[in-house]
């Protein structure tokens, strides 16, 4: 074998077996980017284009979970339809629906990873880092409520 299989391989088992990694790396990352970018010009339509990236990877752990899937589906396409438009016409009205949708969709996809983390009596690695993907979703969930609250 060569070393790119092995490689792929290697992908491909992580990406099947530890879709809460991704999305916990993805969350941090997304922080450490609001960080850097603070006060740079046009880092709010960035910081936006990767919260989209965020809401398909919680989607993509919903998926994973024993969770009913079309739910998390309407929720995100809900998000990212409110979300356009209320950039399009400059309405702040749509842009409330879509955080109060978002943060729906993060203490679903904490409801998700906790039904998941409790369907066996094994502890595995992706579990693990369920933990602090649960975690972070339900912070996330509470922020967007907050700014929902300030609009």
């Amino acid at each position: 074998m060569n070393n790119n299989h092995i490689s792929s391989m290697r992908w491909d088992t992580i990406t099947r077996h530890h879709p809460s990694a991704f999305l916990l790396a993805a969350q941090l990352l997304s922080l450490a980017l609001y960080v850097a970018l603070e006060g740079l010009p046009g880092n709010q339509f960035l910081l936006g284009a990767f919260g989209m990236l965020i809401l398909l990877l919680v989607v993509w752990v919903v998926i994973r979970s024993p969770a009913i899937n079309w739910i998390a589906w309407i929720i995100a396409g809900l998000v990212i339809l409110l979300s356009l438009l209320s950039w399009l016409f400059v309405n702040p009205a749509l842009l409330i629906w879509a955080m109060l949708l978002e943060a729906a969709l993060y203490f679903y996809g904490a409801g998700s990873l906790i039904t998941y983390m409790m369907g066996d009596d094994r502890v595995t690695i992706d579990e693990l880092f369920a933990i602090g993907t649960t975690f972070t979703l339900i912070a996330w969930g509470f922020s967007y409520l907050y700014m929902v609250c300030q609009a």
